[in-house]
């Protein structure tokens, strides 16, 4: 899913990220509610890999806007 579109990558824990001139999107596609993306963590793309710690930061952050949207209901 995803992965058809150019300067998309798949990532570990589930991630994706998009990189568009000089700048990593990191998100997740939301299982639940159809072709939804979240994103999760954006920077300035530094290195060639992407670096483990935004990976996470990025997890931490899509887990926590899911929980806050489920307490909403």
């Amino acid at each position: 899913m995803g992965t058809a579109y150019k300067n998309i990558n798949q990532l570990e824990y589930d991630l994706y990220e998009i990189k568009p001139k000089g700048v990593r999107a990191y998100f997740k596609y939301d299982t639940e509610r159809k072709r939804i993306i979240i994103i999760g963590f954006i920077t300035l793309k530094k290195t060639q890999e992407a670096p483990k710690r935004y990976m996470k930061q990025a997890v931490r952050n899509i887990d926590n806007y899911k929980r806050s949207i489920n307490n909403d209901k």
